[in-house]
């Protein structure tokens, strides 16, 4: 009985623990540099719209 149950669950695609800490842990990096990209992201954006809306606002009006 417990060789059937080795030979069961060894077909079974498994990893270890060491394997699933250490792509834990590239998730969790990968999330962190993710989150700051979109803070830069966001503050590039919010420098630029003011600057982008100052030519529409300077025009004048065709007459």
């Amino acid at each position: 009985m417990r060789e059937r149950a080795k030979e069961w669950i060894g077909r079974m695609d498994f990893v270890s623990r060491e394997e699933f800490e250490a792509v834990k842990q590239m998730a969790a990096t990968a999330r962190a540099e993710a989150e700051a990209l979109k803070a830069r992201l966001d503050k590039l954006e919010g420098a630029a719209a003011p600057k982008a809306a100052k030519p529409a606002a300077a025009r004048k009006p065709k007459a």
